[in-house]
């Protein structure tokens, strides 16, 4: 763990990567994960309403593929906001 924490803080001193891209990294290291709820609607069925799915997910991206991965049918974002 020790080496993946100071090849995370290399990378953020040479820019290869952001502030945001570290935390996400290094919170991934010790297993910390946030909420976070995501609107969505489907995009292959006649309902238009709105749905929303609490999920919890180390990023925003890795929430969208979990609830992607809970339907069985396409899904349209609407907004994914952090839960605290």
């Amino acid at each position: 763990m020790k080496t993946e924490i100071i090849k995370i803080a290399d990378d953020l001193r040479n820019g290869a990567i952001d502030t945001e891209t570290a935390q996400t990294l290094l919170l991934g290291l010790f297993s910390v994960s946030k909420r976070f709820l995501v609107t969505y609607r489907y995009t292959n069925r006649t309902d238009a309403a709105l749905h929303e799915d609490e999920v919890e997910a180390r990023n925003c991206v890795e929430a969208c593929n979990k609830v992607c991965a809970n339907h069985n049918y396409e899904v349209e974002w609407h907004t994914i906001k952090e839960v605290s």
